[in-house]
């Protein structure tokens, strides 16, 4: 009954971790390849914790300092979804980054996966990358580690058009979720122990 309990409860922080927007701060790219475009990888501030995101929309543009605020999903949970295939090709290769010692090409085809008409010709390997991504197999559920950051119209700073990212980092929480996972938790502890009462009587 315990691990029925600890599962439940994982369950409820996992849901209420995603309630609400989180607050994003574009600090710089530090990436930069031969065709004049900064890529991979973006740092930023999100609500409040250090993440490197990697940008999947090349035609839009952000200025370091620029603020801003996203909803945020996981990979795994836009399985079904239209543009699902596309997000774990963008998945595969975020994670395919760090063993690749930071190649340049890799978010170049990431741009290319959602604007097809970005030119991959000028970029070396890029059209490997996109051969490797594209003979991938996925599963429902897989990338449940990879989070997508998508912007909230009109919540920027100033001038930019935010743009949507692909990172690692589980984003923190709003006070407004965790006072929803709070509440969800006290919940689900009395309706247990109400059905543990009840068994026992």
């Amino acid at each position: 009954m315990k691990s029925l309990v600890v599962i439940a409860l994982l369950a409820v922080a996992c849901t209420a971790a995603f309630a609400g927007p989180v607050n994003m701060q574009f600090n710089g790219a530090s990436g930069y390849n031969s065709n004049g475009e900064y890529t991979y990888p973006y740092g930023f501030t999100v609500s409040g914790q250090q993440a490197n995101l990697m940008c999947i929309s090349l035609n839009n543009e952000i200025t370091p300092g620029e603020t801003w605020k996203a909803n945020v999903a996981t990979v795994a949970s836009l399985w079904g979804t239209q543009n699902a295939n596309l997000y774990d090709q963008a998945a595969w290769l975020l994670l395919q980054e760090n063993s690749s010692g930071f190649d340049p090409a890799i978010n170049w085809v990431v741009w290319s996966l959602f604007a097809p008409s970005v030119d991959l010709s000028p970029i070396p390997n890029a059209g490997n990358w996109l051969t490797a991504a594209q003979g991938q197999t996925f599963h429902a559920g897989e990338f449940s580690n990879v989070f997508v950051y998508t912007p909230v119209d009109g919540t920027q700073s100033w001038g930019g058009t935010p743009q949507t990212f692909l990172g690692y980092n589980t984003p923190t929480p709003e006070p407004g979720s965790l006072m929803l996972m709070g509440s969800g938790i006290l919940g689900l502890a009395g309706v247990l122990r109400r059905k543990v009462a009840a068994m026992r009587g």
